[in-house]
């Protein structure tokens, strides 16, 4: 469907976002390559990474708002302002404090990655929503992918296209997206949300569909207490809690934001540049396994096998970086062999199961409010580890971050093993059930 496939590129503008820092750090810290009045410093550097995930929390509650007032089309639509501006601001801004309003902006834009799966679940037919999930997590991988070649551009170049993209969304989408029918039944337009589904889905009868998701509009939904007073939900809480620290102290956060960096600073003398490009076609190209990957193995032995990956990924890492100085020219390989198992695994397993496990832990009349909690515990655990990767890197040194991750990997594997329940070809009510009988 034209409208979903236009909304995915704010999905990709998500992605370019996250991984900004990868190409435009290395330029901002250097004196002949920086866009600003002077280099930044390490603690400038840190922030202008870090400062979009806040931003991304608060994004994703503004347009998650606005949706409810104005429609979702008009919520996403709107997402345009913060994306365009914020980026026009980083292509022609010549001080620190530009950069750092400019970057607050865009992650405002990026409260899209709430936004859009909502609009693409409740606008798709169930047949066509697993593929067009899939696009989700390749729309983000191509805008990692897109930012790695920024080195071979300058900043003004690469911010100025990521601005065109986010405007020729905006009017793609005024031209051709679609309001969902759940945001009429819920303002008890029912005949305007009955010819909105009608002309969504074209010749088809619409009037099974149509009741299925007037039922959903009628379902209530419980607060956070309710959720942590139920035996049941109170476990899938911790689970899910579990699962975003698994996925941030995985090391995947030293891999978007920083990987130039740490290829520079491992000095293996391969091209950073070329490495990251590498590291990112590889994860681009791995996220097509997702979808056969996650369904094809159990929840558990995916989730916890790829964490063990992970584990030997990172300490193959820490040990060359320990021993760089006396490891031989004909090791210079480990490195980036390490980075790609270490994708290659987090992108084909780890990474885009976590989404699909959080949201088979809920029954649906807690998932609302228990993924926005999460969401939000996700994103500031994102922001600190993002935040200080530079003071840990410089107390403990890149071996100490890899150990660190290594450490996790573990405990991440033993937690979902002896703590977790299968989800995979069960109903939420059966996967209720069972945590209640747990």
């Amino acid at each position: 469907m034209i409208t979903v496939i236009v909304g995915y590129l704010t999905v990709f503008l998500y992605g370019a976002t996250l991984s900004w820092s990868t190409p435009e750090i290395p330029k901002l810290l250097n004196e002949t390559t920086t866009p600003l009045n002077r280099p930044v410093t390490i603690e400038e550097a840190s922030w202008l990474s870090s400062i979009v995930l806040p931003a991304m929390v608060i994004g994703a509650f503004l347009f998650c708002y606005l949706s409810e007032k104005i429609g979702r089309k008009l919520a996403l639509l709107s997402t345009t302002v913060p994306l365009a501006s914020g980026y026009f601001i980083l292509a022609f801004g010549t001080s620190i404090e530009l950069y750092y309003i400019a970057r607050f902006i865009v992650g405002l834009g990026g409260g899209v990655f709430i936004l859009m799966p909502m609009y693409a679940g409740e606008i798709l037919e169930k047949r066509r929503r697993g593929a067009y999930g899939s696009v989700f997590g390749l729309s983000i991988t191509a805008g990692f992918l897109f930012t790695s070649f920024g080195p071979y551009m300058s900043s003004m170049v690469l911010n100025l296209i990521l601005a065109m993209i986010a405007l020729v969304f905006g009017v793609l989408f005024a031209i051709f997206g679609h309001e969902v029918p759940y945001y009429y039944l819920r303002r008890n337009e029912h005949d305007k949300a009955k010819k909105v589904l009608q002309k969504i889905r074209g010749n088809q009868d619409v009037l099974e569909e149509f009741n299925e998701i007037e039922a959903k509009c009628l379902e209530k939904t419980e607060d956070l207490g309710q959720v942590l007073r139920s035996r049941g939900l109170r476990r899938a809480f911790i689970m899910s809690l579990g699962l975003q620290t698994g996925l941030h102290l995985s090391g995947i956060n030293g891999v978007i934001f920083y990987s130039q960096i740490a290829f520079e600073d491992i000095k293996s003398g391969m091209d950073p540049i070329v490495s990251t490009i590498i590291v990112n076609v590889v994860q681009f190209l791995t996220s097509f396994l997702a979808p056969f990957v996650g369904d094809r193995f159990p929840r558990k032995t995916n989730m916890s096998v790829s964490a063990i990956i992970l584990c030997f990924a990172n300490i193959s890492l820490a040990a060359y970086c320990y021993f760089r100085d006396s490891i031989s020219s004909s090791f210079a390989f480990v490195p980036l062999l390490a980075f790609v198992v270490f994708i290659t695994v987090f992108s084909s397993g780890f990474g885009p199961l976590v989404p699909v496990l959080l949201s088979e832990l809920f029954p649906l009349r807690v998932k609302s409010t228990a993924m926005s909690v999460t969401n939000v515990y996700g994103a500031v655990l994102g922001f600190l580890i993002t935040k200080y990767f530079f003071a840990f890197v410089q107390s403990f040194g890149l071996s100490g971050y890899y150990l660190f991750c290594a450490a996790f990997n573990v405990l991440i594997a033993a937690f979902i093993k002896f703590y977790f329940i299968e989800t995979r070809g069960k109903t939420l009510e059966a996967i209720e059930d069972e945590l209640n009988e747990a």
